[in-house]
This record gives structure tokens, C-alpha cells and sequence, in this order.
């Protein structure tokens, strides 16, 4: 665990927090169940502990980060023993996503998304974000494809949120008619993985029986046909992803729900 994650077991002896809760400020469980979450990944609470807002442009700069980090100095600190209460991320969680203001119930998985790319974008380095489109290239194997995908993200995308939550992608399909394989690396911040058909509520599984169903190949025809650059034209084909670059911190959102009435439960 501390080879994968890179992170010190012994900063964690000179705290002495970490069991108090948040206040419910009004169905918004959804949130704490996020903060809760991110306030036990380790490296994540280092990063944000060993961050410096003692200048005020700072923290004008970084509010919502700064209101993440006045949570955990409070949760990790041990500095008060009541429940804290998470207005500040609220407020500016609902000016950021209009969605989450009021209250409402939401999805905790929209809710962490919104979450990690605010964090990330006040966070990133890169002022000015630029684009290069990708050919495909018949001739580079899957290490160099990858690197140069995973160089043209990062070029544009530089904080430790993005170190710590981003992984890559590969997505390759397979032309039916003439076999010609496409193969394209994409970032992913989560994952929201099936679980395995026909399974049911008496049935056990676990998330290498759901990364595997998420994994299988996938046929592309009908109205789904890919377009193919050696055909020329749209064909039936097969597509299969797969994870080629873990992240440090892989979030995985199980896709167990039921709609009831127009909501999703």
C-alpha cells in the first residue's frame, strides 16, 4: 500500500484527529459521504495539510481548496469537538454546479466529480491550456501511443488532485471487415463499473468480478458502427477498453440504482 500510494504512514502518527464528523446541513448526506471518503485518502490529506495559505492572495486564489483545508486541520487536529459543519464548501460548491444549491438530494459520484475538478482547476499550473489532436499511428506500440496521449493531457493539466485521481484509458477496436485496430489512451478521473448480468440480491460478487464485466469487449453495429479510416467507411466492429495507467487513487462508482418516478435511487 505505501509502495502504490507514495505516501508516509508516519505522518499519519502525528495527528490525532480523524474522528469527527460533519453536520448534516440539510439532505446533505450526499456531500459528507464524499468528504468523509476523501478525509481518509491518505495522500490526499497530506497534500492538502502540507499546503501554505498564509499569504491572502492565496487563499482568494484557492477558496474552495482552502475551505477542504480548513475541514481536514479541524477532522486531523482535533481542533474542536463538536461536528463540523462544511459551509464553506457548500457555498461555493453550489455557486461553482447551480445543481447542488438548495437542498436537494444528489449523487454523491456527480457531487465527488464536480468536487475534484474545482480542486483541480484551482490548483493546475497551467494558465494556458492547449490542444493537440492525435493521428493514429500504425507504427508505435502501446507504451509510446500511451505517453504521447498521456503527455498531451498533462501538458494542459498540472496539480497533485490530477497526480493522485487521473489514470488512462485504452480503448482499442477492432474493424470487422478489413481487422484494422484503432487504439486511443484517455484520461479518467472514476469509473462507474456494471455489476456482472444476471447477478442478484442473493448473489455475492466483488469489484474484480464488475472491473472484468466493465472490461468485456463490446460489438459495435446498427446505429453504433465505427467509422473506419482504412474502410473508409462506417463498419461493424468490436470495441474493448481497458485500464492501461492506474492511478494512485482509483475511485470506482458501482452502477446500482433503480429509477423510481423520474429519480434515480
Amino acid at each position: 500500500e505505501t509502495l502504490c500510494l507514495g505516501w508516509r504512514r508516519s505522518f499519519y502518527a502525528n495527528l490525532s484527529g480523524g474522528l469527527q464528523g460533519l453536520a448534516n446541513l440539510g439532505n446533505t448526506c450526499f456531500m459528507n459521504a464524499v468528504l468523509q471518503a476523501l478525509q481518509h485518502v491518505g495522500p490526499l490529506v497530506e497534500a492538502i495539510l502540507e499546503l501554505n495559505f498564509s499569504k491572502t492572495r492565496d487563499s482568494k486564489k484557492h477558496k474552495l481548496v482552502t475551505a477542504v483545508y480548513q475541514m481536514m486541520q479541524r477532522q486531523w487536529y482535533n481542533e474542536g469537538e463538536n461536528a463540523f459543519r462544511p459551509l464553506s464548501i457548500k457555498r461555493l460548491m453550489s455557486k461553482s454546479a447551480s445543481q447542488f444549491a438548495g437542498n436537494r438530494q444528489h449523487d454523491s459520484q456527480e457531487f465527488l466529480v464536480f468536487l475534484l475538478d474545482s480542486m483541480h482547476e484551482e490548483l493546475n499550473k497551467v494558465t494556458v491550456k492547449t490542444y493537440t489532436e492525435i493521428k493514429d499511428d500504425d507504427t508505435a506500440d502501446d507504451n509510446q501511443l500511451s505517453e504521447i496521449w498521456w503527455q498531451n493531457y498533462s501538458i494542459s493539466n498540472d496539480s497533485f488532485i490530477k497526480d493522485l485521481f487521473v489514470g488512462q484509458m485504452r480503448s482499442r477496436v477492432t474493424c470487422k471487415r478489413c481487422n484494422r485496430i484503432s487504439t486511443a489512451f484517455d484520461p479518467f478521473w472514476n469509473l462507474s463499473i456494471p455489476l456482472p448480468p444476471g447477478i442478484s440480491c442473493q448473489d455475492s460478487t466483488t469489484v474484480v468480478d464488475c472491473l472484468h464485466t466493465f472490461t468485456q469487449p463490446e460489438s459495435l453495429s446498427g446505429d453504433n458502427k465505427f467509422y473506419c479510416g482504412a474502410c473508409k467507411d462506417f463498419t461493424d466492429s468490436t470495441k474493448q477498453i481497458s485500464i492501461y495507467r492506474c492511478p494512485k487513487v482509483l475511485v470506482l462508482h458501482l452502477k446500482l440504482y433503480i429509477i423510481v418516478g423520474g429519480w434515480k435511487w
